[in-house]
């Protein structure tokens, strides 16, 4: 089994990961509205949809491992963000 690049462990950082790195991951910021936030995570999903990479099994397991980290940086983070209806 190849081994993965550093910093790409998958399952193995799931666990670990902090809220600096679920907003890099979404590349956001606090001050990141929550629909914005939303509409940036959605996003991110259909880029790195692992069916996008089915004739390629590398490159689908590399998918399927960055849509893990994206969906645990929007449950880390999503609560934080300011709701975009605050002044109304």
């Amino acid at each position: 089994r190849a081994s993965s690049s550093a910093g790409d462990n998958g399952d193995e950082d799931a666990g670990r990961m902090d809220e600096s790195q679920a907003l890099e991951i979404l590349s956001i910021t606090l001050q990141t509205s929550r629909e914005e936030g939303s509409r940036r995570y959605k996003q991110l999903l259909m880029r790195f949809h692992p069916d996008k990479f089915n004739d390629d099994s590398e490159f689908r397991v590399m998918a399927e491992k960055k849509t893990k980290r994206i969906n645990l940086a929007w449950a880390l983070i999503k609560d934080r963000l300011p709701n975009g209806d605050q002044g109304t």
